[in-house]
């Protein structure tokens, strides 16, 4: 039965993978675009002041009464938003990608994945096109938005394992085949 053995190595990968999130990917991932570093920031901010009860309140209260202490709470909400909408790292944004990472593990197999429909694109990269349009629309916040023709998304292979994670399986498989050696002696 080499199922606990497979799930030992399960846990290695997976832990491996949370490592590439972590270390922005192991070689180190092209960084960010630009244009993907202008509609983080204020796309968030932007949507919290118009979905919500309080940020419309402090939008209003700054821009029409015009007291200090409006304009103050704002732009301490407002920072606070920007500081805390996502991850400075790339392929965090919200989270899900890196917590839809799971593993399962048998007694013939592990395997280790993400349901995303995204989590292709990332780890493979690829490009971006209209289907239906001449242009892709980025909202960029403000209520503006770019037209463009493509989006180039590199490859940020997240599911791979290192020189470390390899040892790692190899000493796992070692220190179960001695096991089993030693329990049919």
């Amino acid at each position: 039965d080499i199922r606990p053995m497979l799930r030992d190595i399960k846990n290695i990968i997976v832990g491996g993978v949370t490592d590439n999130f972590e270390q922005e990917g192991r070689p180190r991932w092209k960084s960010r675009s630009e244009l993907t570093n202008k509609t983080r920031g204020q796309m968030a901010v932007d949507n919290y002041f118009r979905n919500t009860k309080r940020g419309q309140q402090l939008l209003y209260n700054s821009s029409v009464n015009k007291k200090k202490r409006s304009i103050e709470a704002f732009e301490r909400t407002k920072a606070s938003i920007f500081n805390n909408s996502s991850s400075d790292k790339i392929l965090h944004g919200s989270g899900d990608l890196k917590r839809s990472i799971t593993g399962d593990s048998d007694n013939t197999k592990v395997l280790v994945g993400s349901n995303r429909i995204y989590a292709k694109m990332h780890q493979f990269g690829g490009i971006i096109t209209p289907k239906k349009a001449m242009y892709l629309a980025i909202p960029v916040g403000g209520g503006r938005v770019i037209k463009v023709k493509k989006v180039t998304i590199p490859a940020r292979p997240y599911l791979m394992i290192t020189d470390k994670e390899n040892r790692l399986i190899i000493d796992q498989v070692k220190k179960n085949m001695l096991e089993a050696a030693h329990e049919n002696r």
